[in-house]
């Protein structure tokens, strides 16, 4: 097993909990707490973009700050898992077994034969002497997602330690603080002073809903700061930003729309919010995922995996024999 540091590892892992907003302030906390209960299992939770990765990093630069962060891919989970017990005796001198930290992104997205794994993991920690912690993340909620079979029973009342990450609307006054943060790690990576935001600017950012959260800030501030020419980022700098709504207020213009086609547009906007993955963007629409995916074949949206369009909806059988008595009566 090989230690890997979070991806996107420029984005400062402390940098997720700048700000003193009363929701942060619980998350510092939380992060001071933990290190004194090393083999405490965590799970955190938030939207996607919120900077679940990153405070798992944190929270392991806390408590392991010499040991291995371990991200388990789904390509190699089960693997790396089955190398931790493959050999108990070596398990006790390996160093991942000691002030270690495992951590799985989105649980519920992970195959089956690596949850079964995760709770062998589970077992071991309990039993035996190392000091590993597991630290997953979830968009969806555990219980709901165990009722609705994309996790097992098992897993999904395991952890005792649940830390909520808000996302970036209900911690808006953090936006000042986190972007002078940002504007800093930019300068670093790639050299130049720090570029500051105006006032406006700022004011800007503040009425804007952020649906993609923290990652989403953070790529316009690395954005803007590299390609303004300016020793501050004004509002022309930057990209264009929706109102901050207090609801869904759609307007139908004069010369009306094609349903089909905006439909399709908000099903593209969820994906590309969410990084493409199916089951957020789904959660983004008030859709399941099996909604989502009929919706996708529908209109010829390809997953972001396969360059060939999803296969076609299928119909149940009491819709195909209503059109075919349609067709019989109108012949």
């Amino acid at each position: 097993m090989t230690s890997a540091l979070p991806r996107a590892q420029h984005l400062d892992s402390e940098a997720i909990v700048v700000g003193s907003s009363p929701e942060m302030v619980r998350v510092a906390k939380v992060i001071e707490l933990l290190p004194s209960k090393p083999r405490t299992p965590v799970l955190i939770v938030g939207e996607s973009g919120v900077g679940k990765r990153h405070v798992a990093a944190a929270l392991h630069r806390a408590t392991f700050p010499s040991g291995a962060f371990v991200e388990l891919e789904y390509s190699r989970a089960s693997a790396q898992l089955a190398q931790l017990f493959s050999d108990p005796e070596k398990a006790e001198t390996d160093p991942l077994s000691s002030g270690t930290t495992l951590y799985i992104h989105e649980l519920t997205e992970a195959p089956t034969e690596v949850q079964a794994r995760l709770l062998q993991l589970f077992q071991h920690m309990t039993e035996g002497p190392n000091t590993v912690r597991l630290v997953a993340s979830s968009s969806r909620d555990l219980g709901k997602a165990a009722r609705d079979g994309f996790l097992r029973h098992e897993l999904a009342y395991r952890f005792p330690m649940v830390l909520p990450l808000p996302p970036l609307r209900e911690r808006s006054s953090d936006i000042p603080a986190l972007v002078a943060r940002f504007a800093q790690t930019t300068a670093q990576r790639f050299g130049g002073s720090v570029v500051t935001f105006t006032a406006a600017a700022l004011e800007r950012l503040l009425d804007y809903d952020w649906p993609g959260n923290v990652g989403e800030l953070y790529n316009l501030v690395e954005r803007s700061t590299l390609f303004s020419d300016r020793t501050q980022v004004d509002v022309d700098d930057l990209p264009p930003l929706s109102r901050r709504q207090s609801g869904f207020d759609f307007r139908l213009p004069p010369n009306g729309i094609s349903l089909s086609d905006l439909e399709r547009d908000v099903l593209v906007q969820a994906l590309g919010i969410t990084d493409h993955n199916q089951t957020h963007a789904a959660a983004l629409l008030g859709l399941t995922r099996d909604q989502m995916r009929y919706r996708m074949a529908k209109f010829g949206i390809p997953s972001r995996d396969s360059s060939a369009p999803p296969a076609p909806p299928r119909h149940d059988r009491s819709e195909l024999r209503s059109r075919k008595q349609s067709l019989n009566s109108s012949g």
